[in-house]
């Protein structure tokens, strides 16, 4: 019989972790979650189900300029993260804002636009920041999500 270190290490058992890592994560892709970001306590995954793909524009590099330009993705997503308040001396601040496909979907784009914690003044502050995330489809519509506190 093998001791547990020896179980560890066995070959079988790391082909059975890395095939439980892929269908687990096959299995998000299926439910339709195209994008998870959150705060320290609560996180949140954005959602494309089929019938919301259905009724988005679809979109390929062949096809220009895209259906929803960057600055009205810009203010979806400011008018969605002004509903998610920062905490007191902070402010959202954008990041950075990128152009992607959607996650198992060939033809469809959004916009993921990234906003961090600022500080209000200038004080020192030493700590972790927070992040977060909005995807805007071509629509012009943020995505249904979850909610999960942590």
């Amino acid at each position: 019989m093998l001791g547990h270190e020896e179980m560890k290490r066995s070959p079988a058992n790391i082909w059975v972790a890395l095939a439980a890592f892929l269908l687990s994560a096959h299995g998000q892709a299926d439910d339709g979650n195209i994008l998870g970001t959150g705060l320290f306590d609560t996180g949140y995954t954005f959602i494309l189900d089929e019938v919301t793909a259905k009724s988005i524009p679809r979109w390929t590099d062949t096809n220009k300029p895209p259906p929803l330009g960057i600055d009205a993705a810009l203010d979806v997503a400011r008018q969605f993260i002004s509903q998610i308040p920062a905490r007191d001396r902070f402010r959202w601040e954008l990041e950075e804002i990128t152009f992607c496909r959607v996650r198992g979907h060939q033809e469809h784009w959004m916009y993921k636009v990234s906003f961090y914690e600022a500080l209000k003044d200038f004080d020192a502050y030493e700590g972790p920041v927070q992040q977060f995330t909005v995807a805007v489809l071509m629509d012009g519509k943020v995505p249904p999500y979850r909610i999960r506190k942590r």
